[in-house]
């Protein structure tokens, strides 16, 4: 069996870490596996999902065509939403008015954007229904900026809702060229049961079936030699910081004040700009300084995923530890962390920086229960996968 991880249909800015790890759980079982930007007709190929660029796309479609036996796996990398009858990527949060905005978008990328499907009578009917609250909103919006010069929520959304709901439409149609998809790790039954639920909706010409989910798997002997090596005693933020987000670093910046640790432990700082909020101090690009922890709060309060892909780089590329503000017990990476519910653990994350061979054994204890669970579930993965394999031969 001979892996090819495709990334040609990523963009420049895609991020690498679930190849790195992808990569990893195949070579540590010996199997043959590469990274590259060509589709190969004699390898299991698994594709990372970002459809939204034609060339790509089709590319990938007349390979498929060319080589019918040919294995094509899809990573699923993102959350299936339907909300107020509109589907699309990652809709966590608004209401009416975006759904309506986004139906009105999915008609017109449909159209548009030549490898799309064209939308279903469905799709055609959820924007009729939702035509009158676009054009009153629309008018209201007109209204809004001939009299107070302020771009109002009709301008502002579509450019929000764009880019996942392309993501969503380029999924859908190269589901159907896939002979099975892959979910990124989720143990949570109740995430599984509506991702399968909105999953099953998908405008598809075949029944291209979920052959499993993987876990990132990782290496303890390296994590315990470079733990906080090279970092300074603060907790970092990556990533967008919401509001929500804000509020969190504030209140633990309010915590290290009380407890008057601030000459010890240093403030809370967003990575990379740093200078983004009076949160931080500017970091510059020459000598960037790293946090000994990373926060990792939900983006907002209505929040309902973990985000094990975040927690992993910061533990296995980042080498800080990563600290939550709510365990959704989703994924059992979420167990490695910390979560922060008590302003006195500040003491303890101090203690454990100062003293790393007291902390060590109480992270090797986590690893090492959180890898029983990861090998297990990625052992099933690759037997799905030969099995798969066997069955086009």
């Amino acid at each position: 069996m001979r892996i090819n991880i495709y990334i040609g249909n990523q963009s420049e800015k895609f991020p690498n870490d679930d190849v790195v790890y992808l990569n990893y759980i195949f070579s540590k079982r010996n199997i043959d596996v590469i990274t590259s930007i060509e589709l190969e007709p004699d390898s299991i190929n698994i594709i990372f999902d970002d459809f939204c660029d034609y060339e790509r796309s089709k590319k990938i479609i007349d390979f498929k065509r060319d080589n019918p036996k040919t294995v094509i796996i899809i990573v699923s990398s993102e959350h299936i939403i339907e909300k107020y009858f509109a589907r699309t990527f990652n809709f966590f949060s608004g209401g009416i008015r975006d759904a309506a905005v986004i139906s009105l978008l999915n008609i017109f990328y449909r159209i548009s954007i030549k490898h799309f499907s064209y939308p279903t009578l469905r799709d055609l009917a959820v924007a009729i229904v939702y035509s009158p609250i676009l054009m009153i909103d629309y008018m209201m919006n007109i209204i809004k900026f001939t009299t107070l010069k302020k771009i109002g929520f009709y301008y502002k959304r579509p450019r929000s809702f764009g880019y996942n709901l392309k993501r969503y439409i380029g999924f859908e149609k190269m589901a159907n060229y896939a002979d099975s998809i892959l979910m990124m790790g989720v143990t949570d039954p109740n995430y599984i049961a509506e991702y399968s639920k909105n999953y099953k909706r998908l405008n598809l010409t075949k029944g291209t079936a979920v052959i499993g989910t993987f876990f990132p798997e990782i290496d303890v002997d390296d994590i315990k030699k470079n733990i906080f090596i090279n970092k300074k005693l603060f907790i970092e933020v990556t990533g967008t910081v919401t509001p929500y987000r804000f509020n969190k670093m504030q209140e633990i910046n309010d915590d290290i004040s009380n407890l008057n640790l601030q000459n010890s432990f240093s403030y809370c700082k967003d990575f990379p700009k740093g200078g983004e909020h009076e949160i931080s101090a500017v970091v510059s690009k020459e000598g960037i300084i790293r946090g000994a922890y990373s926060l990792h709060p939900p983006q907002s309060v209505t929040w309902r995923y973990a985000s094990p892909t975040r927690i992993y780089r910061a533990l296995c590329i980042d080498y800080n530890m990563p600290i939550l503000t709510k365990n959704f017990n989703q994924h059992p990476i979420e167990d490695v962390c910390f979560i922060y519910d008590d302003k006195e653990q500040l003491f303890q994350f101090r203690d454990y920086y100062f003293n790393i061979e007291k902390f060590l054994p109480i992270l090797e204890s986590r690893i090492d229960k959180y890898m029983v669970i990861a090998e297990e579930h990625n052992d099933k993965f690759i037997e799905n996968l030969s099995a798969l394999l066997l069955s086009k031969n």
